[in-house]
């Protein structure tokens, strides 16, 4: 079996970056990053499902914006793996509005005026 500390799923090209100071912070200390991105996620799930493929923790970076990386979700959360940035915590931060009320609420923030979307 294969298994990983960290796995990162990811679908968005702007993590790059990111993904390659993981990716070479892993291999410095010997624990390689497993990335998950929509071109592997079918063969990733089937490999978790099927037992050959495990991993320690996931950063998920990609389940807001891909629903199909759900079922990455669920199998980590199964499985008791260390989930860094919890979908349902995410979801809190996704509504910007919301989450500038609360915020303000709890500690001083500029005020802000929210505008509809232009499309």
């Amino acid at each position: 079996m294969e298994s990983y500390h960290l796995a990162l799923a990811w679908n968005w090209e702007h993590d790059a970056g990111l993904v390659g100071l993981l990716e070479a912070a892993g291999l410095a200390h010997g624990t390689p990053l497993y990335q998950v991105t929509p071109d592997n996620l079918d063969p990733a799930l089937c490999a978790l499902e099927a037992g050959a493929l495990s991993f320690h923790a996931l950063l998920d970076r990609a389940s807001d914006a891909d629903e199909r990386f759900l079922g990455l979700v669920a199998w980590a959360r199964s499985h008791e793996v260390h989930y860094l940035n919890r979908y349902e915590a995410a979801r809190r931060a996704w509504d910007k509005v919301a989450m500038h009320r609360t915020l303000g609420a709890a500690l001083h923030t500029p005020l802000a005026i929210t505008l509809p979307p232009y499309a």
